[in-house]
């Protein structure tokens, strides 16, 4: 049977899934700015997860708590984007993988 539930109930566990989403396309797609992306990706996940935690159990907060869980959801989803990309940020840029061939010039000597 299927239960009420309020309009920011609804926008939350979309926002949640929609960040689930975004956290699984970092673990796949190769981002410029983003050194780390199994790490930024991963927090994603983890903070939508917590996000789609609350929002799948916001009846046991409370009848009149439906807007503060779904902006909590909202927040851990945020929030672990967020930290996911300080800590990548604070770890600073990795050294160029020197089996890796440059995409630029695919190791070819251009100085001729």
């Amino acid at each position: 049977m299927l239960t009420a539930s309020s309009i920011w109930i609804n926008v939350a566990t979309v926002f949640a899934g929609c960040s689930l989403v975004v956290g699984l396309g970092l673990l796949f797609v190769r981002a410029t700015n983003i050194e780390r992306r199994w790490l930024v990706g991963l927090c994603t996940i983890l903070g939508s997860g917590l996000g789609i935690f609350l929002v799948s159990n916001y009846k046991s907060f409370g009848p009149s708590n439906e807007v503060t869980v779904a902006a909590a959801s909202a927040l851990f989803c945020v929030l672990g984007f967020l930290i996911g990309r300080a800590i990548d940020i604070s770890l600073g840029s990795r050294e160029p993988d020197a089996m890796q061939p440059d995409a630029a010039t695919y190791n070819v000597d251009l100085a001729d």
